[in-house]
């Protein structure tokens, strides 16, 4: 285990908090708390001792700029980065002057997320141009290169309705938008579940994820 860092990840679609949270398990931080919007995970800061908080933008009930500006005042130790759909400059140096310890855009690889997950907790700089030069793109990975022993590759078909069940499309609107049947669809649907071994669609978003086939970034709304 490199650290034991408490991480707290703040998203509201549940189906991204909750593969991010299991990624992140996997890969050294056993502690994660999870909150739907800022007003929880404010809230939840009077039972938990956080590190790291992982917060998006665009919440319901209390959005991640009022959620920030609380946090930096009333719990200053607290590293936060924001881990947004919106690349404008204007938010950057917003959040980043509110006193955000790191901005980084939700199609980052895991492993950027890690490294300055790392970097902000040993309080080494944030240099948003150096983050930049590493964020990996969306779709560059051969999809069958780092896939575990037992899983085999999907094909380009499967990996467009793997793509729209992630974007939480029903099996009518991707047959439409594939212009196939919803027969169909559901064989692809199914031959994508043998071929990745899983049962479900958190775990199916979580194998997306991992091999870049869709980003954090939720579609077709941006947080």
């Amino acid at each position: 285990m490199k650290h034991a860092i408490k991480l707290l990840v703040v998203e509201d679609h549940t189906a991204v908090r909750q593969a991010l949270v299991t990624i992140l398990n996997e890969v050294n931080f056993p502690t994660v708390y999870e909150a739907s919007n800022g007003k929880e995970a404010v809230d939840s800061l009077k039972d938990i001792q956080p590190d790291v908080i992982i917060m998006d933008l665009d919440m319901p009930v209390m959005n991640g700029f009022e959620a920030l500006s609380i946090v930096k005042q009333n719990y200053p130790a607290i590293k936060v980065i924001i881990l947004s759909g919106h690349s404008d400059k204007s938010y950057i140096n917003q959040t980043l002057q509110m006193g955000a310890d790191a901005f980084l855009p939700k199609q980052c690889s895991i492993e950027v997320l890690v490294e300055v997950i790392e970097n902000v907790y040993n309080d080494k700089p944030f240099v948003y141009e150096e983050a930049m030069g590493s964020v990996l793109p969306t779709y560059d990975k051969n999809p069958g290169l780092d896939l575990i022993k037992d899983q085999r590759a999907l094909t380009s078909k499967e990996i467009e309705v793997l793509t729209a069940i992630c974007e939480g499309k029903s099996r009518k609107d991707i047959a439409g938008e594939l212009d196939i049947t919803t027969r169909t669809v559901t064989f692809h649907t199914e031959n994508i579940y043998k071929k990745t071994l899983l049962t479900n669609k958190i775990a199916l978003l979580k194998y997306a994820l991992k091999h870049g086939y869709v980003s954090l970034s939720e579609n077709p709304a941006n947080h």
